[in-house]
């Protein structure tokens, strides 16, 4: 699994579809920022995984409200 995908996919575990639909693209981009820098230790680079991870989650949060 490609880490950003990883990220987002455990960032959306802990945060839950609601509370991450309820954030604006700058404050969902800076969620994600930060909890790439505090999981440092698994290798994310700033400016590739947050930003990949952010792009994802913003995929997957349109489809989920385009579901119903």
């Amino acid at each position: 699994v490609y880490r950003a995908e990883h990220l987002a996919a455990r960032l959306l575990d802990e945060h839950g579809v609601s509370r991450l639909a309820a954030l604006t693209d700058t404050e969902l981009a800076k969620l994600v920022r930060e909890s790439a820098a505090e999981a440092y230790d698994e290798g994310y680079t700033r400016g590739i995984h947050d930003e990949d991870a952010t792009a994802i989650l913003g995929a997957l949060l349109r489809l989920h409200a385009d579901a119903g």
